[in-house]
């Protein structure tokens, strides 16, 4: 179900990001993702990051420096941008911006230390499992339950920089070069059976023994010498970002033992990344050697747990929580996530009150501003809540929470002009689903109903969807007195979809 223009500064958990409708169906493809495409597998050379030029289109993407890649960087990209289209079609992307924010943070954090000239796209599923993988051009997701379950940000850190390491050290890419019978139709098959699993998982059995998924399968399990590679490097890479490089063994023991007490429901994270002890000692090992940095304790990263504790309750669990989580606590994180459960039952006072108390601690944190932002206007003080989201943006200019929340703001009070112009500059940096559909909303409600249409077929295109995304540039193209420069590059844009989808096909 595509939800069009979702607000954000409503409260998040009542919204849908852009998924498939049925949530078992969701899983069941999920599942089959992982066990043949994701697990931590399919890592090729380079980044495929797209940056826009303007409000009408985005920039091609810049494809780097050719001596990197083990295989070509056209297909590359391609594999990239075909395997990120089967994801956002198929599962179920947490699109709240601060948690979005927050990842895409921590990982960039740790890729910088990574001396590569590799640029990695972030992303986090909907999924309570314990996992994380890498796929093709750099793209590199999490499960919010990583995140739910890590005591610590080095230890959520310690799992990102392994995939990291995993893209670095051309693990997959190397491999994928050995064999020349692996083509982007193989993986395109498998996208395929994903999709067939929607409707008939028998199908898509069928289709992936018939789509060389066996050759797929031996050229993406990861040898050892991989997977202690991938835990050296990742260790470098915690400590050249100030992280404590001991996360990595913590969270293995913390997993190995839930093994031990639960061993009829292994955690997802162990079915695609063994943990052996010995695998445990060397990290352990390394970690000694590599020593701990001075401050341990992150502030986002505890505000972020907590709120995605919330954001994942049903709505049958949140009056419970709000007096067994956290009970008799007053910390930083207690308050906070108070103050989220507040938010969600719609008490804005309260939230309101707790909110302005942390701010007090905290004046920059946009954990806690963005929600003091929602409340406030949700209470009927939509000027504080501008005045508040207005100068913290100006303080982080171009940040995507502060952006997204205002941006929303706008169109609640019925000025779409701001947030047009607001989100057509943001949408350079941040040409993701969910951004392209506040600007359309906010093109549409400012009259601009050609632009609107562009942005919605950007959209479709991000979705792999490119029968749609042509039809929205025709009916572009019949606007009455469009300009000529416009008409040029709408024309210009089709042909580019209609080679990419050629591309994909063959």
């Amino acid at each position: 179900m595509l939800l069009v223009g979702l607000s954000y500064i409503q409260e998040p958990w009542a919204t849908t990001p852009v998924t498939a409708a049925d949530t078992s169906r969701d899983y069941l493809m999920y599942k089959l993702l992982q066990s043949l495409i994701l697990s931590s597998t399919l890592m090729l050379a380079t980044s495929v990051q797209g940056q826009g030029e303007s409000e009408h289109f985005p920039q091609l993407p810049d494809l780097g420096d050719s001596s990197l890649a083990t295989i070509s960087l056209e297909k590359e990209a391609m594999l990239g941008r075909s395997f990120m289209q089967s994801l956002r079609r198929q599962l179920p992307f947490e699109s709240d911006p601060l948690i979005e924010d927050y990842v895409e943070s921590l990982g960039y954090r740790l890729a910088a230390g990574a001396d590569d000239k590799l640029r990695f796209q972030f992303f986090v599923v909907r999924n309570k499992e314990v996992n994380a993988f890498a796929g093709p051009g750099g793209y590199i997701g999490i499960h919010t339950g990583l995140i739910t379950t890590a005591e610590n940000e080095s230890e959520l850190a310690s799992v990102l920089a392994h995939e990291i390491a995993h893209v670095t050290q051309r693990h997959i890419a190397r491999r994928i070069e050995e064999n020349s019978q692996l083509s982007i139709p193989a993986i395109a098959a498998i996208f395929a059976a994903i999709a067939v699993a929607s409707t008939s998982p028998d199908a898509a059995s069928a289709l992936l023994i018939g789509s060389q998924a066996g050759l797929i399968q031996n050229q993406i399990n990861f040898t050892r010498k991989n997977e202690k590679e991938a835990d050296r490097i990742g260790m470098q890479l915690l400590t050249n970002a100030k992280l404590d490089p001991s996360g990595m063994f913590r969270f293995f023991q913390r997993m190995q033992k839930s093994t031990r007490l639960y061993s009829r429901e292994i955690p997802e994270f162990l079915l695609t990344h063994p943990v052996t002890d010995s695998r445990v000692a060397d990290a352990q090992a390394r970690a000694a050697q590599l020593g701990k940095p001075d401050n341990l304790n992150n502030l986002s990263f505890e505000l972020a747990k907590a709120r995605l504790e919330v954001l994942q309750m049903r709505e049958g669990q949140v009056k419970q929580a709000l007096y067994s989580h956290y009970k008799g606590q007053n910390t930083v994180q207690a308050r906070y996530y108070r103050a989220m459960i507040n938010l969600r039952q719609k008490d804005y006072i309260k939230a309101i009150s707790e909110l302005s108390e942390l701010q007090k601690q905290f004046p920059s944190e946009v954990f806690i501003n963005v929600p003091l932002a929602t409340a406030l206007s949700k209470d009927g003080h939509p000027k504080q809540a501008l005045l508040l989201l207005t100068e913290q943006l100006s303080l982080m200019p171009g940040n995507h929470p502060l952006t997204m929340a205002l941006a929303s703001l706008y169109l609640e009070q019925k000025t779409p002009e701001k947030a047009r112009k607001l989100l057509a500059s943001h949408i350079r940096n941040h040409p993701v689903p969910r951004v392209y559909q506040q600007l359309w909303l906010a093109q549409g409600r400012s009259g601009k109903n050609t632009l609107a249409k562009i942005s919605q077929a950007e959209f479709y295109v991000l979705l792999g969807d490119y029968r749609s995304a042509r039809q929205h540039l025709k009916q572009a193209l019949k606007t009455e007195d469009l300009n000529a420069q416009l008409k040029s590059e709408i024309q210009a844009r089709l042909t580019e979809i209609n080679q990419e989808a050629k591309k994909l096909r063959s």
